[in-house]
């Protein structure tokens, strides 16, 4: 069996499309991940309104702002 040009030529260009498409989508599952990763860490402070970041893994986080603890998963019932 002879390899010819237009053979070989459509092989490498098949080939480079789905390592292009592959390394597409890996690169889109990591950054959503990221994303939601960040996603998680971001609070807004039931009292004053201040958005912070939030690295550490407690279950009350106090605001940078006007020091009022928070809740990490939501602020539950106000009032």
């Amino acid at each position: 069996m002879e390899l010819i040009l237009n053979d070989f030529v459509l092989g490498v260009l098949l080939a480079s499309m789905f390592v292009v498409l592959f390394i597409g989508i890996g690169s889109r599952f990591f950054h959503w991940k990221n994303e939601r990763k960040l996603k998680q860490m971001v609070m807004v402070c039931r009292l004053c309104g201040h958005v912070f970041m939030n690295t550490e893994n407690l279950d009350l986080v106090e605001c940078k702002s006007c020091h009022a603890l928070n809740y990490r998963d939501g602020n539950g019932k106000l009032g």
